[in-house]
């Protein structure tokens, strides 16, 4: 029988219990809904106002606005893998994934649009 191993991530005022398959790479499954079925590879969280942004598989983006408490989806506008998310602010942030996708955010994740990397 496999053991879970639990690991505890603490950004700011957001406390979150995760399963996490080793000591230096975290998997966040099912953290927000079941039904998603993903693996969430990165969680960004702007310290004292309980915002939170989680991305991972097909391009799930979810959102907290309540520290964790809830979780609602957002619409990414791609089926590619996400890795990571970054906000500066409440409104403005950015998500890179698989195949050089690049997105952006105005309105704190409402909507996504695709971004030009320059390069």
């Amino acid at each position: 029988m496999k053991k879970l191993l639990l690991c505890c991530l603490s950004i700011g005022s957001l406390s979150l219990l995760l399963p996490c398959q080793s000591q230096a790479r975290y998997y966040w499954e099912y953290l927000v809904q079941p039904d998603w079925q993903t693996d969430f590879n990165d969680v960004y969280a702007l310290p004292g106002i309980g915002r939170a942004w989680a991305v991972g598989g097909r391009g799930i983006i979810a959102r907290t606005t309540d520290e964790g408490v809830t979780w609602s989806a957002q619409t990414s506008g791609t089926t590619h893998n996400l890795h990571a998310v970054h906000f500066v602010d409440p409104d403005d942030g950015w998500t890179v994934g698989a195949g050089g996708t690049i997105l952006g955010s105005g309105d704190g994740g409402d909507t996504w649009s695709s971004q030009v990397s320059g390069v």
